[in-house]
Order: structure tokens, then sequence, then C-alpha cells
């Protein structure tokens, strides 16, 4: 439906958070301001929104060892303790909140295939660093990397998943490391060499080899640096692989006002990539594009990030309400980097462009 994006929310799953609390507030928080922002800008009246369905867990198998699934309802049935290493915390309730998450993921997914849609967004998506057997960072089972598979298993299409939050999508790395979906994730790397996740070396194995693309970047980098890399490296690999359906964790957490990742970047960033992905999606995918919140601790700033997203996906707008958005947009100026933190990233720029080149055969 040209110019509306359906928006997969309801008051469950805004509630939703695997964090410890006070983080799992200030988590929920985000949906609160996303939603006092569409009605202050009156975005919301080109949004549509739509009602989570619960996953099957059998769907889970797709992404997840069984033992693990199992392992997870054991500890929703207990009620106490942490699922991993004392990051997140087990409450009754726990494996149902976990379907919701993941169902309403698929919801996204199942509205873009279906037509009536093209472009859909849920914020409380992009559960990126689950792995195949425990949990990490607060995301109890990775919904990306199950829709991923569950399109792929059904349409053999072309799927591209970008990653933007600024921290490593190491769960749907691992997960999807021997499947040629591709995955592109941008994020902060403090050692770009040797066998610790997320160097840029890492590109899948077995069907899945050329499919995996790491971009490793250090900190303080900002507005200037993020894009060149964005069109330098991310656009032409995408524009020669022609994905036919595209998954883009809208993460927030490089935002200069994020805690989570020490990069410099304003909403000037998030929205020029919005941007280029929204046209990419016109270009390639015949407009499907599936939008997920990912990452960002910043209440306000992650929910302005996704204002802005949803914007841009919600083109063209009404002359007053473009006026709105601009309006809000115009307070920040872009930042720039500094001169020996841009050296390195032009350094790791080519080292990834002479490995794509090589190995890969495109960008």
């Amino acid at each position: 439906m040209p110019g509306r994006v359906a928006l997969v929310i309801d008051d469950r799953l805004t509630a939703i958070s695997f964090a410890p609390h006070p983080l799992k507030s200030k988590l929920m928080k985000r949906y609160k301001i996303l939603m006092e922002l569409l009605e202050k800008t009156s975005l919301i009246e080109r949004v549509d929104f739509v009602k989570p369905e619960v996953a099957n867990e059998i769907i889970l198998r797709e992404a997840h060892h069984l033992d693990y699934i199992d392992f997870i309802k054991m500890a929703n049935a207990i009620g106490i303790g942490y699922v991993d290493k004392g990051e997140t915390p087990i409450y009754r309730g726990m494996f149902e909140d976990s379907l919701y998450i993941v169902g309403a993921t698929m919801t996204a997914g199942s509205i873009v295939v279906s037509g009536k849609y093209d472009h859909v967004f849920n914020p409380n998506g992009g559960h990126c660093h689950a792995k195949y057997l425990c949990a990490s960072n607060y995301n109890i089972f990775n919904d990306v990397a199950i829709l991923a598979k569950t399109l792929f298993r059904k349409y053999k299409w072309r799927i591209l998943i970008l990653d933007i939050s600024g921290t490593h999508a190491d769960g749907t790395q691992e997960i999807l490391y021997s499947d040629p979906i591709l995955k592109i994730s941008i994020h902060r790397r403090d050692r770009i060499y040797g066998s610790a996740r997320g160097g840029f070396y890492e590109i899948g194995d077995g069907r899945g080899y050329g499919y995996n693309i790491n971009i490793p970047l250090p900190y303080e980098i900002g507005d200037d640096c993020f894009i060149e890399v964005f069109d330098e490296l991310v656009v032409p690999i995408v524009e020669s692989f022609r994905p036919q359906i595209i998954i883009f964790v809208a993460g927030q957490g490089g935002n200069m006002n994020d805690p989570i990742v020490g990069w410099e970047l304003t909403y000037y960033s998030y929205i020029n990539i919005a941007k280029k992905v929204h046209e990419l999606s016109h270009k390639y995918s015949a407009g499907r594009l599936i939008c997920l919140g990912g990452d960002g601790l910043n209440p306000w700033s992650t929910a302005m990030g996704w204002l802005f997203t949803l914007a841009e996906l919600c083109k063209p707008l009404p002359e007053e309400l473009e006026e709105n958005i601009n309006a809000i947009i115009g307070r920040w100026e872009p930042t720039t980097t500094n001169p020996a933190i841009y050296k390195k990233v032009r350094y790791i720029m080519v080292k990834i462009k002479n490995l794509i080149r090589e190995i890969m055969g495109y960008g």
C-alpha cells in the first residue's frame, strides 16, 4: 500500500523486554515515546496498526536446537535465575513472551509477502544476538534468523539482512553462517583481525561462503564516515546481489546520545540510510521491506531514529507532514570524523573491497 506503513505493535508487545531492571523500564519507554512522536508529528495518520500473532513454537526450530528450546521452557517453569552468564533474567511467562516477539516479526514478514503492504515495521524486533544454543544480550530467540530461514525455505528468494545497529549481529551470523542469505552487519569493532567474532574475514562457509559481510568500524566515527561506508561498500554489494526481499535492522546504538557503541552519529545518518534502503527495496525487491527496531538504549534518540525511519518509508508525505518532520530534523548538524579515525576507516574499507572482489566477485 503506497505511502502507508504497517506498524506491528500492541500493548503486550511494548511491555516485553528480557533485560533486568532498571534497564527493562528504559527499553520499554522507547515504544511510548515513539507513539507520542507519531501523534505529535501527525505521522500516525500514515501508519496502520497491526496486532502481532503468537508464533508456534515449532517455528523456533528454524534457528535453534530443540534442547535449547526445551531449556528455555524449563527455565520459564522455574521462574528464577538467568538463562545465560548473568545477563538475561528468568521469569515466569518468559517463554510465552519470546513467542510473541518472534510472532510479531513473523507477522511483519507475512504482511509483506502477502503484498498488502510493501513496508512493515516491528519496533520490538531484531533480536540478533540470540544464538543457536544460547541467549545473549537480553535476546532469547533470534527472530531475524527465524524469519530469514522461513522465507528462504518457502520461496528460495535472494534475501538481504542489513543490520546497522552498531553492535555485531553475532547470533544472526552464527545461525546463518552456512546459508546463502546475504548478511551485512555494520558495527563497532576494537579488534579487526584475529579470531574474535565480527571481523571482516568472517565471510561464511559451505553454501553460505561469501554471504557474510562484516564492516567493523572504530570508535567516534561521524556521519560523514558512516554514510561514505554505506555508499561505497553496502550499496554496490546490494546492487550486485539484487535482493528479492530486505530485512532491515534499524537499530540506533550508534547515535551520539546512546551509550552502546561510542559513535558520533546524528539522525542525519539514519535518515540517509533509511532513504537509500527504501530506494533499494523498490529498485530490486518490489518494495518488499521488513524493518525491525534492533538495539538502542537511549529511549529518546532511539524513538526519534525510528520515527525518521518510519517517515522515510511513508514517503511521499503531505506537505504539512513533511514540514513537521523537517522541523525536527533541522535541529541537528551532521558530524565529521577526526582525520586519524577517518584514515583507519579508509584502510578498513580498502581491505573489505579487496576481499569482496577477490572472493565474492562483486562490490
